[in-house]
């Protein structure tokens, strides 16, 4: 839609209309665009809505309107960009758009490139959109992608609307799944070594943990079984979030997906911080004791 034409088009109306019926409370006259384009490019029910005021039929009242809004419209710019007005039952005025109204905008795109439909709307408000955040314990799927073209594409909006947008992924990278990864990890390499393995229900067992594990096998030297059961649980944790990680980075990166912040749950989420938030809620009277537990 044209944005311009029809705020234009909408304050015209406003002001004509005002001064040709001073004594009709017309309140905020709105513009829409019809569900069927044999209607117009815009209509308005600011007919219907002065029917009490006017005592008349709405039909009436939109012939009225648009004779004195055509008469109008030969001392106005906006001559050439309106090419028809009819009126439809019971009440409606329609507008046809002239294609000047359409090379009007083709040239201001041009002219203004990416600033083109650029507003000042947010103010700069700040609007945090945290999306895809999926567990570095895989590479991302179909469904992420989604997310990944919703969030982003809703924060670029919000960016062109004046908003001060920050676009989060937040790693999860605690908690039980991370440590299954890390077990994972531990077990195909015990069963690259030739180990017979019997793997948990809730193990990952993707064709990506062996080649994860065949990399980690050869950076590490972990030639026997003793090797790889010695090795710290914790370094089998550490590469593999990093290992799918890059790759999560990767993908979204060819995705043409940018976050502006990645945040840590094992760096948020850490005793001192959890001791700290509950000492202020605590402080501000926003907790309290109750059958043996914490409330908020």
């Amino acid at each position: 839609m044209l944005v311009k034409t029809k705020q234009q088009l909408q304050e015209y109306l406003q002001r004509v209309l005002a001064e040709a019926y001073p004594d009709v409370p017309f309140g905020d006259i709105v513009l829409e665009t019809p569900g069927d384009k044999s209607h117009g490019d815009l209509a308005t029910n600011v007919a219907m809505r002065s029917a009490k005021a006017l005592k008349k039929k709405p039909v009436d009242i939109a012939a009225d309107f648009v004779q004195t809004i055509e008469a109008s419209l030969k001392q106005s710019p906006l001559q050439e960009t309106i090419a028809k007005i009819e009126v439809k039952a019971p009440g409606f005025i329609n507008f046809y758009l002239s294609d000047t109204s359409v090379y009007h905008v083709l040239s201001q795109i041009f002219k203004e490139g990416e600033k083109y439909g650029f507003s000042e709307y947010g103010r700069g408000k700040k609007v945090q959109i945290e999306f895809v955040s999926a567990n570095p314990t895989g590479p991302l799927s179909v469904a992420h992608a989604r997310q990944a073209a919703v969030g982003d594409t809703f924060g670029n909006i919000l960016k062109h609307l004046g908003f001060g947008v920050t676009k989060e992924y937040y790693i999860n990278d605690g908690g039980n799944q991370i440590h299954m990864l890390a077990t994972s990890l531990q077990l195909r390499a015990l069963e690259i070594c030739g180990e017979s393995i019997t793997f948990p229900e809730d193990a990952y067992r993707g064709e990506y943990v062996k080649e994860m594990d065949a990399l980690f096998i050869a950076k590490n030297r972990l030639k026997t079984k003793e090797a790889v059961e010695q090795c710290p649980l914790e370094k089998y944790r550490e590469f593999g979030v990093r290992y799918l990680l890059d790759v999560i980075r990767k993908d979204l990166e060819d995705f043409h997906v940018h976050f502006d912040v990645w945040t840590n749950e094992s760096k948020v989420a850490t005793k001192k911080t959890i001791t700290h938030i509950l000492q202020f809620l605590d402080k501000e009277g926003f907790l309290y004791e109750k059958d043996g537990a914490r409330w908020f």
